[in-house]
């Protein structure tokens, strides 16, 4: 009769019952009269471990938030302190909060995290705290872009690694329709990263640079239309990077132009397709649904001209993995419609 009140009380999630113990028993295996203590029993702990497990479980996948929200009856001051289960709660519940700032990329708020992070983190949680080379990476991201246009650079290369290492979790979850997307803007962002080491802001064009006016001496009337106004699209900065670069044909950064201009050969897929024809753009459907077993062959090639983009980017990517989800290479998913 105990042991069912007990485990009602715990299934209930009652927080404290009060019980009276025998200290001593007779033969019969009664409590003695006058041995009798009153306990507190908390026996919500009794499935605190198997919650604990789940939280883990729930966090190497990635839902980040969920974690959080199954943390959350053992705080503000619930549990017990000073003991190993707390630190563990806690350890938890920072690192829902830390990933999970990350992954929805508010820099900012990953960054002012790193100023609560726990003390005294056993050695099986050391796996889902930072390095400090991802510490160093999402306060670069969370820093203020640069006003020079060479030092956006280094900003926004490591910013296009978080969104490749971004769309990966992506895939993993089976959102198609994001990893494309992503994939879209990894190719806009390293054209216009790209533009940036030559002084030129495709999203702020100045038409007195000099390699500008060059280029938009060449393009045909109307070449731009329907553009904003000091503005490019991907495809037209793509054009702009490879007039540039094509001063030394035979350059590596011509060889990287040229694969922007051509990225259906890249991916094996239109790039404007997966952008424009998404629903998440200008789509009525969904463009992954006709790709999904293509998707994860077209993120590996994104990745790999990434790599090849730059020595440091495949460093940058590494760093910005979540040690603390679980991750399949994307070439070698199989994916069933």
């Amino acid at each position: 009769m105990s042991a069912a009140l007990l485990m009602a009380a715990a299934i209930h999630g009652v927080r404290h019952v009060r019980y009276l113990v025998g200290e001593r028993r007779n033969e019969s295996g009664s409590a003695e009269p006058g041995s009798e203590k009153v306990r507190d029993i908390e026996p919500s702990f009794i499935f605190l471990r198997q919650n604990l497990r789940l939280a883990m479980a729930t966090l190497r996948a990635g839902n980040f938030r969920a974690v959080e929200h199954l943390l959350s009856p053992y705080f503000p001051g619930q549990s017990r302190r000073s003991n190993p289960v707390e630190v563990e709660i806690c350890v938890l519940d920072w690192a829902a909060k830390f990933w999970g700032a990350w992954d929805r990329f508010d820099y900012g708020r990953a960054s002012s995290l790193l100023g609560l992070l726990p003390q005294g983190v056993p050695e099986p949680l050391h796996m889902l705290l930072p390095s400090e080379d991802q510490r160093r990476l999402v306060c670069l991201l969370g820093a203020a872009l640069p006003k020079a246009m060479g030092e956006r650079v280094k900003h926004c290369r490591a910013l296009a690694a978080d969104l490749l290492a971004n769309a990966e979790r992506r895939l993993e979850e089976g959102h198609f329709e994001e990893v494309l997307v992503r994939i879209y803007r990894l190719l806009e962002l390293i054209t216009r990263y790209r533009l940036f080491s030559h002084g030129i802001d495709s999203e702020h064009l100045n038409d007195q640079h000099a390699a500008v006016r060059q280029w938009l001496a060449t393009q045909r009337p109307g070449g731009t239309a329907g553009r904003r106004a000091g503005s490019l699209g991907r495809a037209e900065a793509a054009r702009l990077l490879l007039f540039v670069e094509q001063k030394q044909p035979a350059s590596r950064g011509a060889k990287i132009a040229e694969k922007l201009t051509r990225t259906d050969e890249l991916l094996g897929v239109r790039d404007n397709e997966l952008r424009n024809g998404s629903i998440l753009i200008h789509g009525l459907s969904a463009s992954s649904a006709p790709l999904a077993n293509k998707v994860p062959r077209i993120l590996a090639a994104a990745r790999c001209f990434f790599y090849e983009e730059h020595e440091d980017n495949q460093r940058l990517h590494l760093t910005a993995r979540f040690p603390c989800v679980e991750f399949r290479e994307p070439s070698l998913r199989k994916v069933t419609p």
